[in-house]
């Protein structure tokens, strides 16, 4: 009998993780950029994160891990920056990358964060503490390493401000 009781409370504890997942659109220049933003479950405000995928895409696995993010208590928008296309095959995934202006990209990650997808005025400002940090430990790199110089600059081209 313990057992079972301590199996149903496992399942029902596992089944109150669940994320909700709402598709989102936004415009971008004259682009509409797609996304998904998973939202935990219970009451807020939660810490956001943005997940970017690698170069495969908005693929289903990337789909799973912000939705585990959110099961861990974050807003997860993911985003797709490749607008649509899922790449099979390294040669594939390698022509969709290079045909991505870094500037859209960019661009992109920008207006998320000034689009009305995000569901607060809050969690803007904590996605905004959260990369500002990031900017210190990129800074933080460059002063011990000089040579580091060059990566910051380049992701700082990403940055939502």
């Amino acid at each position: 009998m313990k057992l079972v009781c301590l199996f149903l409370s496992l399942v029902f504890s596992i089944s109150s993780l669940a994320a909700t997942s709402k598709n989102v659109t936004y415009k971008s220049g004259d682009d509409t950029v797609r996304g998904i933003v998973y939202t935990p479950d219970g009451k807020g405000p939660f810490p956001a994160l943005v997940v970017i995928h690698e170069w495969w895409g908005l693929n289903d696995w990337v789909k799973e891990q912000a939705s585990r993010l959110a099961d861990e208590g974050y807003v997860t928008l993911a985003v797709d920056l490749y607008r649509g296309k899922v790449a099979t095959t390294p040669d594939e995934a390698h022509e969709i990358m290079r045909g991505v202006p870094e500037d859209r990209a960019a661009r992109d990650l920008q207006e998320w964060a000034r689009a009305e997808a995000m569901p607060s005025e809050e969690e803007i400002s904590r996605l905004r503490q959260l990369i500002h940090r990031a900017e210190a430990d990129l800074d933080a790199l460059v002063a011990a390493k000089p040579a580091a110089a060059h990566r910051r600059d380049q992701h700082r081209q990403w940055v939502v401000r």
